[in-house]
């Protein structure tokens, strides 16, 4: 087995470490090219690098929707759905092609997704996951059916943003 030496504590370690090298004096994870998370030492606080951001950071994102979709549970699995969102009052309505394959029950929990973004550091969303139920509010055609999703959780991201954060524990 190869092995190297690290640093001043010259114990020899395994090469599989050299990408997550451990400094066993000081009981402390490092890596090499970012320092992402910092082990809880002597009462020092755990930081780590985040995406996240709050929901009101990606409201353009929903006043304008770039992209949407819906993912739900189907009889044949995971299905997803492109869609149409409209975002009034801070309230969600989806519209789902009449046509589409297969449509989410009233009440059933789905997951929508509006993201904009190819490149890493342009890439933002927001996931709402929630229950869908059949909306009075937009007007059902032929051509969509309206739903609207009562939110359970919401995350928004940009990866534009990445920031650090101090653990809450």
């Amino acid at each position: 087995m190869s092995t190297w030496t690290f640093g001043h504590t010259a114990q020899r370690l395994p090469l599989r470490e050299q990408m997550f090298p451990i400094d066993v004096v000081n009981n402390t994870l490092h890596l090499s090219a970012m320092s992402i998370i910092r082990e809880r030492v002597e009462g020092k606080t755990m930081t780590q690098v985040t995406r996240n951001i709050p929901l009101e950071q990606a409201r353009d994102l929903l006043e304008r929707v770039p992209r949407a979709c819906i993912g739900f549970a189907g009889t044949s699995g995971a299905q997803s759905q492109p869609c149409t969102l409209r975002w009034q009052n801070e309230r969600y309505f989806v519209g789902i092609p009449a046509n589409a394959v297969m449509l989410p029950q009233n009440g059933q929990e789905v997951v929508l997704l509006v993201d904009e973004g190819i490149y890493f550091f342009d890439l933002r969303a927001c996931y709402i996951r929630g229950q869908l139920v059949t909306s009075e509010q937009q007007a059902s055609t032929t051509e969509v059916v309206w739903y609207e999703l009562i939110p359970l959780k919401t995350v928004a991201w940009d990866y534009g943003e990445l920031h650090e954060v101090r653990d809450a524990g």
